[in-house]
């Protein structure tokens, strides 16, 4: 009886050592992955060059996005709206943006709001001026379609101040 106890508690104590060693094998091989981001505790961006208007909206794309842009995953990547530019945010702590889309008017955007799964997106441009409402794949970052005139997204003269 003392035997079988004691076997028992050498199977348990090898089955801690082993979860010990592989949970502390997987928790290195995470750390590392992401190594790069202990040494940088905040990131300094520098906007888009703004080309008109008084302000920069910004934001990102859902944790939950599967739209991929031109061989950019949209998922938690930042864009910027201004003048008559929307722009993506190149790499993750990155200041280098490119831009996706433009419009025939000097924007300073209400809102730019992008679905849950990135797949469509709504851009008011400011009081008094269109609101665009299309599908994101509209956006290039090799050729960036001009949203006043391309076919796919509707354009709304409304009066609005904010949209969700």
């Amino acid at each position: 009886m003392k035997r079988n106890s004691q076997r028992k508690i050498e199977r348990l104590m090898m089955a801690l050592l082993a979860t010990t060693a592989l949970g502390l094998a997987t928790s290195d091989a995470r750390a590392d992955d992401f190594s790069e981001y202990a040494t940088k505790t905040s990131f300094t961006l520098t906007p888009p060059p703004r080309t008109a208007g008084y302000f920069t909206l910004y934001g990102t794309f859902s944790e939950s996005t599967t739209a991929v842009l031109d061989g950019y995953e949209l998922k938690g990547r930042l864009f910027a709206v201004d003048g008559d530019t929307v722009w993506l945010q190149k790499n993750f702590g990155s200041s280098v943006w490119v831009k996706i889309a433009t419009v025939d008017v000097g924007m300073d955007p209400a809102f730019f709001g992008i679905s849950p799964d990135g797949t469509k997106f709504a851009l008011g441009t400011g009081y008094y001026k269109p609101l665009y409402v299309g599908a994101t794949s509209t956006f290039s970052v090799e050729s960036p379609p001009n949203l006043s005139t391309v076919s796919g997204v509707k354009r709304f003269e409304a009066t609005y101040y904010d949209g969700v």
